[in-house]
């Protein structure tokens, strides 16, 4: 699942970003 997977995406300060991911991925899906 690939909303799932970005929850582990790490952006290049090392912090997670995969919240945001997500949450682009449900307004583009809902919105």
């Amino acid at each position: 699942n690939a909303k799932i997977s970005a929850v582990f995406v790490i952006d290049e300060t090392q912090k997670p970003i995969g919240l945001l991911h997500i949450h682009d991925c449900l307004r583009a899906g809902l919105g």
